[in-house]
């Protein structure tokens, strides 16, 4: 699990990556406390899970964990 930052409507964010490959995003309100924890060399474990809105499409989502 890695994390690559970008603004987004000009602040700071986060991209979840997970083997090279986008599986989510930080929630805006938690961004700088990630950032802390990332400096600091914390270890991350994330979750990837599905399930199927009410249209029966697939939808993923991801948690972390430090």
């Amino acid at each position: 699990v890695t994390f690559q930052e970008y603004t987004f409507e000009g602040m700071p964010a986060l991209y979840i990556l997970a083997n090279d490959r986008c599986v989510g995003n930080v929630a805006a309100e938690c961004v700088m406390d990630v950032r802390a924890l990332i400096a600091k060399g914390r270890c991350a474990t994330i979750n990837v899970d599905k399930f199927k809105n009410e249209d029966k499409e697939t939808i993923y989502y991801a948690s972390i964990k430090f």
